[in-house]
């Protein structure tokens, strides 16, 4: 081998070495910012436990039923609400109460009466301890970032629900002028930018019906379920998850980002209400369930309700939801 071809070889190993080394540190660079970083750990205010009942009560008049059934919904545990069952009671013609999760996100009790004549009636009742802790809101909010791989159950979150259509022409106009003008913002504040344009734009007033997305726009109000739903809808259309949280009285939405190590978390926001409250929540009402859509004894719903149904009646059934604080008695 000749001088030049000795020299050409040295220059060609000094490249590799340099190279791999330049990789090597590149990749401990990567490996340190990814030890460094820590998943973000969301905190809660203490709380006082409150006791509440929750049960259904089926009174038959005029007639008699045959093997009628009752569900009603009841609470589960989040990282924010605790929950004790510390009693149940029934009325004699019941023999058993039972418990059936709704996927992840909710739960009903019921029974079932074999008979009811003219005048009778069944009652089921569990009573709760609920221990639910106010949501703080992060310090750092540009840790956070739009989620870019989603879980199937994640995915749900990004479908139309009953009166929530992500997919509405005027929901989708909206949501790309949004999101045009806010592009050069962080994650949240892109996201926070769609909770004011619905306080701003959609006037709060209480309507015992529901409305859908569309007629909120078009008649420029709606109560807590409009604003949730176009909150959600808005958010679903631009690829991010959203849901609902049902509350007694009262719902409000929730958003989902993930933070600097890919960890996926849910930020509650108060879209009805005077204060500003943006991945805070101050609520000590129970969360009775999250998410929108649910089978029920009356078909496909926003949310899990009370309802009956019974093999043959000839007599009037009415179903009674309790849901209230012990302390109220």
């Amino acid at each position: 081998m000749n001088l030049i071809s000795k020299m050409q070889l040295i220059v060609v190993l000094t490249l590799i070495v340099s190279a791999n080394a330049a990789f090597a540190q590149d990749e401990k660079a990567s490996d340190t910012k990814t030890s460094e970083a820590k998943p973000f750990v969301q905190q809660y205010s203490d709380a006082e436990s409150i006791d509440y009942e929750f049960g259904i009560r089926v009174n038959c008049s005029g007639g008699y039923a045959i093997k009628t059934r009752a569900v009603a919904p009841i609470p589960i545990a989040w990282p924010e609400q605790e929950i004790e069952l510390y009693e149940e009671t029934k009325s004699n013609n019941i023999k058993k109460i039972v418990t059936q999760k709704k996927g992840k996100t909710g739960a009903v009790m019921s029974f079932s009466v074999t008979r009811l004549n003219n005048g009778d009636y069944a009652e089921a009742i569990y009573r709760y301890r609920v221990k639910r802790g106010n949501t703080i809101r992060p310090d750092d909010t540009d840790q956070f970032h739009f989620a870019k791989k989603l879980s199937g159950r994640l995915k749900s979150y990004l479908k139309p629900s009953p009166f929530i259509d992500s997919r509405d022409k005027q929901i989708i106009a909206i949501r790309k002028q949004l999101f045009k003008e806010n592009e050069d913002l962080p994650a949240w504040d892109q996201v926070e930018a769609v909770y004011s344009w619905v306080r701003e734009n959609i006037e709060y007033k209480f309507d015992p019906n529901p409305h859908t997305c569309e007629e909120a726009l078009a008649n420029g109000h709606g109560d807590c379920e409009e604003l949730s739903a176009l909150f959600i809808a808005i958010c679903r259309s631009q690829g991010i998850p959203a849901r609902a949280v049902w509350v007694p009285g009262h719902t409000y939405p929730e958003f989902y980002l993930a933070d600097e190590t890919g960890t996926g978390h849910w930020f509650p926001c108060q879209i009805a209400g005077q204060n500003h409250e943006f991945g805070e929540m101050r609520e000590s009402r129970p969360i009775m369930q999250k998410g929108d859509r649910f089978k029920t004894l009356n078909g496909t719903k926003r949310y899990l309700e009370a309802g009956l149904q019974s093999q043959h009646a000839t007599g009037v059934l009415k179903a009674e939801h309790l849901m209230r604080k012990v302390s109220d008695e």
